[in-house]
């Protein structure tokens, strides 16, 4: 069995994610969302979409949701481990 420490992390305030969901909502569609986020998290995008249009992976990068609300903890001020993080370059 393996142990890991695991840091406590300080909730950020509703209004600080809520003012970064804000922003990250007026970016648009999904593909502009991993857009403007850019890095890996984007490349992986464009592949899915090439595969998308060689039908070999369907709906993949279509729903930007979980990455807006990531965006938002994350801007809003919540701390996460880089060993962790996909890169982006926002």
């Amino acid at each position: 069995m393996v142990y890991v420490e695991v840091e406590k992390a300080k909730r950020p305030s509703f209004e600080s994610v809520k003012r970064a969901y804000d922003e990250i909502l007026k970016v648009g569609n999904a593909e502009e969302v991993f857009s403007y986020i850019g890095g890996k998290l984007n490349e992986a995008r464009i592949e899915a979409k090439k595969r998308k249009e060689r039908r070999e992976m369907v709906n993949t990068y279509d729903n930007a949701c979980a990455t807006r609300v990531s965006y938002a903890l994350n801007y809003g001020g919540m701390i996460i481990n880089n060993a962790i993080l996909v890169s982006g370059t926002k």
